[in-house]
């Protein structure tokens, strides 16, 4: 008797210890699961492209090195940046929202396609980046009309692309368009009049960036032509199986 009362002090004891310990780890993990769903959700490495873009083209527009250390410049690359990412999960959201049929079989490590996250929850997080971006992106008080013009054009162009009934994504002219028109066109011209309006208000942008913008433009244009006809190429099996027609 004296032994089975010493065993159930010990066990006790070791309860009383380790049972804290192990909670806050289980805890943890039960936060960190769900978050690291959605961060992969939103297809981060699509952010690099941003993240980049807008401060060159802030660095494309100073008129001089002074111009860069100042609150304006960090404020429009700021009020640019953010509602840009928040674009981006919109459109590479609704796009996987769309394509779940597709991408079981191109991309079955999608959190969507997996069933890692709800479609119901996709869906909430895609219509919230898109309308946060959008009211952050209109704000006058932090935007501009070229910023705003950017993420209108870009919400509407990718809706078009992946959903129906239009869903452009069908057709591999019209997809690669889609592509080139965004990353080339409206990520260029866009952010930059954004820079010249908010970070160096008066005209003060260089004259000679704003010649050299359209050779910009048309780099990140066939960039933007290379990225149409590369993503197809691992896609092809689903592709196929649902109609998507693809560059040969």
């Amino acid at each position: 008797m004296a032994r089975l009362h010493h065993l159930c002090a010990l066990q006790l004891a070791r309860a009383m210890v380790t049972v804290p310990g192990r909670a806050r780890p289980s805890r943890l993990r039960r936060l960190a699961r769900p978050a690291h769903v959605v961060w992969r959700f939103t297809r981060p490495h699509t952010f690099v492209g941003t993240a980049a873009s807008v401060p060159a083209l802030h660095l494309l527009a100073a008129p001089s090195v002074k111009a860069v250390a100042t609150p304006a410049f960090a404020a429009s690359i700021a009020n640019a940046v953010g509602p840009a990412l928040l674009m981006n999960v919109f459109i590479t959201g609704l796009n996987q929202l769309c394509d779940v049929a597709i991408d079981r079989v191109n991309k079955p490590d999608l959190v969507v396609a997996s069933g890692e996250l709800r479609f119901a929850h996709g869906a909430i997080i895609v219509a919230a980046s898109g309308a946060a971006a959008l009211r952050w992106g209109l704000d006058a008080a932090v935007g501009s009309p070229a910023l705003a013009r950017v993420l209108v054009d870009s919400a509407v162009l990718g809706a078009a692309y992946s959903a129906p009934p239009v869903r452009l994504k069908r057709w591999p002219v019209l997809a690669a368009a889609c592509i080139v028109a965004v990353r080339g066109v409206f990520v260029n011209w866009g952010f930059y009049a954004h820079a010249a309006a908010r970070a160096f208000p008066g005209g003060a942008a260089r004259s000679a960036a704003a010649a050299r913008l359209p050779l910009v433009v048309a780099f990140y244009g066939l960039f933007g032509v290379a990225i149409a006809l590369m993503k197809d190429v691992p896609d092809t099996a689903g592709d196929e199986a649902f109609g998507v027609a693809t560059l040969p």
